[in-house]
Formats: structure tokens, C-alpha cells, sequence
């Protein structure tokens, strides 16, 4: 799954073709590791973006996960 392996990245979001967030989520994940590291905040933004990747598993989960254009996201295999 790619939200499990590439969720803070936000592969699955540019897999659905949602390039903004996915964007969203590289930017939230490394500005979080960038301050977390020097000044030890224990609130960081990478918190935050791991609260959203956790909202998205549980919306891949229970299949309500949408794409770009509004669908549903059934199989996350490419159906020919």
C-alpha cells in the first residue's frame, strides 16, 4: 500500500493524480523533520502530516478515498 510505505511523502496522493496535496505532504514532512531536529519541538510538522496520512488510511480502508476527478478509489491496480 502506498500509504503505508510512501504516506508521508504523499505517494498515494500522486498516484490519484492529487499532485497539490501530494506536494503538501512532501513540504509538511520535510519542514518537520527540518525544525524538529535542531530545536526538539515535540509538535512538529510532521505531526501534522502524519495525522492527515492517517486520516487517508482510514479512508482507503473503509473505500472512501477519492481521486482527482471525484471517484471512488476501488482497486489500486491499473484495470485495463
Amino acid at each position: 500500500m502506498f500509504v503505508i510505505l510512501l504516506g508521508g511523502l504523499g505517494g498515494h496522493r500522486f498516484y490519484v493524480n492529487k499532485t497539490g496535496t501530494g506536494l503538501l505532504y512532501i513540504l509538511l514532512t520535510i519542514l518537520g523533520i527540518a525544525i524538529s531536529i535542531p530545536f526538539y519541538f515535540v509538535i512538529s510538522f510532521y505531526l501534522i502530516s502524519g495525522i492527515f496520512v492517517f486520516i487517508d488510511l482510514i479512508k482507503i480502508l473503509l473505500g472512501k478515498f477519492k481521486d482527482k476527478d471525484g471517484l471512488y478509489v476501488i482497486s489500486w491496480t491499473e484495470n485495463k
